[in-house]
């Protein structure tokens, strides 16, 4: 079989976090996947992109992501690149003849996402997004044990995911905390994960309703020159009613102290 060629759009934590998952992938299951590749990397520069590149032996490199989407030796783009740029590139990439692979979330809201729908239900390319939760073994086995009805009827759940490092007021201002370049704050970053985590192991959603709470209205700018406003939530309280009957809460935080210590070094309360 040919070997799979994989470009990357970006190459911020998350995107080092997958080129990781990418070598470490067939060892663990070795002899089961065929020849893939990292094969290119896009970044905002091509000093970037090149010094990228030779740090991490990548064949390719490209400041423009048209460029990488028309060469016609990569075969999916790995969309890892901040959520504002999700829906256009994942766009492009399709309509270039490119399987797309995209960090979570797919688009900022509904109406882009069903313009990806409606983008790849035209092509003849796949689109997948990472929500990497599903494949912990023990989400494994909650799911086969979910499918074969080994847990009954299910009338209440409880989920939540906490995360830390925002609760410091003087973590600088980014674009995850501004609305219109992240379509949301602690229940877009970290809750997508939970919701995906109850619509998969327990079914579809009939309703919901939510709580969103900003402790920090307002964050200093890197540059070191005024402040930014915060216009995403740090924390969200959501009930879901689900279509079979099952009810339950989900509770996200970006200010849960102590849950990762490593963060709380970097940014202590």
């Amino acid at each position: 079989m040919k070997k799979i060629r994989i470009g990357m759009a970006g190459f911020g934590p998350i995107g080092v976090v997958h080129l990781l998952a990418y070598r470490d992938i067939s060892v663990i299951y070795s002899g089961l996947l065929p020849p893939f590749e990292v094969a290119g990397v896009c970044r905002t520069s091509m000093e970037k992109a090149e010094e990228t590149a030779r740090d991490e032996n990548i064949e390719k490199a490209y400041s423009d992501f048209d460029a990488m989407i028309s060469d016609p030796s990569i075969d999916i783009i790995d969309v890892v690149t901040p959520n504002y740029l999700h829906k256009d590139q994942i766009v492009k990439a399709l309509k270039a003849g490119k399987h797309v692979l995209c960090e979570k979330p797919l688009a900022l809201n509904g109406r882009e996402a069903e313009e990806i729908e409606h983008t790849a239900a035209g092509s003849d390319k796949k689109v997948g997004m990472i929500f990497n939760y599903r494949f912990i073994p023990a989400i494994m086995k909650a799911k086969e044990l979910t499918d074969a009805g080994r847990l009954g009827d299910i009338y209440s759940f409880r989920a939540e995911y906490y995360h830390t490092g925002y609760q410091n007021p003087q973590k600088p201002w980014s674009w995850r905390m501004d609305f219109d370049r992240s379509g949301g704050g602690a229940l877009m970053d970290l809750g997508v994960h939970a919701l995906d985590l109850v619509r998969y192991l327990l079914g579809e959603v009939d309703s919901v309703q939510c709580r969103l709470k900003t402790y920090i209205t307002e964050r200093p700018m890197v540059t070191g020159s005024g402040s930014g406003e915060v216009t995403v939530d740090d924390a969200a309280w959501t009930q879901l009613n689900l279509k079979n009957g099952g009810t339950g809460s989900l509770e996200v935080s970006r200010f849960a102290t102590g849950t990762l210590i490593g963060i709380e070094k970097l940014f202590p309360s």
